[in-house]
């Protein structure tokens, strides 16, 4: 799903994540913060306005004026609620250990061959199919560009 340009909430402001995230990884938050027209800082600085917070987040400075959970996050970036990708996206990590085949970067010819269209980088149930036929076809010997030109196929 992409975030259309005029959608941007975060624009000129400097997003940070604090504790850890439960759905998203630092780098798909990152996506989220940026594509929401704002600047990702890996900690708290003085420039910060808007902090994202996970499990284990402490007392936040003044200078914060906003302060976000995932769902909020979620309906900000105008993805599914944050309920509906937990339990029916799956994320990167968990496909790879569906598919130990499947790397990081079959994933992306995946999706830059436009054959799966994560959600935040999180998978859908027709996309870990693909990714099923994907890592069989990898196990019966075929190349990655054999696999990828029969899925488009």
């Amino acid at each position: 799903m992409e975030i259309r340009a005029i959608d941007s909430p975060f624009s000129g402001r400097q997003v940070a994540v604090v504790g850890r995230l439960l759905l998203f990884s630092r780098r798909d938050a990152r996506a989220l913060v940026e594509q929401l027209g704002g600047t990702f800082s890996a900690d708290v600085t003085p420039l910060t306005t808007i902090v994202v917070t996970g499990d284990g987040a402490r007392d936040l400075p003044v200078h914060v004026t906003q302060i976000l959970t995932e769902a909020d996050l979620c309906r900000e970036a105008g993805l599914p609620d944050f309920e509906t990708l937990r339990s029916q996206y799956y994320s990167a990590r968990d496909v790879r250990g569906m598919y130990p085949a499947i790397r990081d970067d079959h994933l992306r010819y995946l999706e830059k061959w436009r054959l799966v269209g994560p959600v935040a980088g999180r998978y859908s149930f027709p996309d870990v199919a693909v990714v099923k036929q994907m890592a069989a076809e990898l196990a019966l010997g075929a190349s990655l560009h054999q696999v990828l030109r029969s899925l488009v196929a």
